[in-house]
């Protein structure tokens, strides 16, 4: 028993440090430099049995950089590509839709994203891990 506790917790610390990376990136992706990018293809709907509530089904969009033309799926870091977002997190980058702001990375335009920052996902999935890792290490200790 003690070792599966061990292999759990060291699968959970793998999850956490790739949370952590996503956290970082996010919110150094808002000091890449900006471009304005088209929404290729989008379907985005306020879900009206969840107030506030936004389910992103797909999302594509294009942008130029020093000339050379880029598509993209990507939203922000560790935002899924299909799921549920809360309204305020995407107000503000549809709120000129079509037209969006870009976000790319300068050494890899082809590397861009929509949405930057920490959001509310992020501190949650945070903290179930957290939680988690908790409750291994003070199974581990009572053993």
């Amino acid at each position: 028993m003690e070792v599966v506790l061990y292999l759990a917790l060291l699968v959970v610390i793998v999850f956490f440090l790739i949370e952590l990376r996503t956290i970082i990136w996010s919110l150094l992706s808002a000091k890449w430099p900006t471009c304005i990018g088209v929404l290729d293809k989008w379907n985005i709907q306020r879900d009206e049995m969840k107030e506030g509530a936004t389910v992103i089904d797909s999302l594509k969009y294009k942008y130029s950089v020093s000339g050379k033309e880029y598509t993209s799926e990507s939203i922000g870091f560790g935002f899924p590509t299909v799921s549920l977002y809360s309204q305020r997190a995407l107000d503000k980058a549809f709120e000129n839709a079509p037209n969006v702001t870009v976000y790319y990375r300068r050494s890899k335009p082809n590397e861009s994203v929509i949405v930057t920052g920490i959001r509310a996902y992020h501190s949650f999935r945070l903290f179930v891990i957290t939680i988690v890792i908790c409750f291994i290490y003070v199974s581990l200790i009572n053993l």
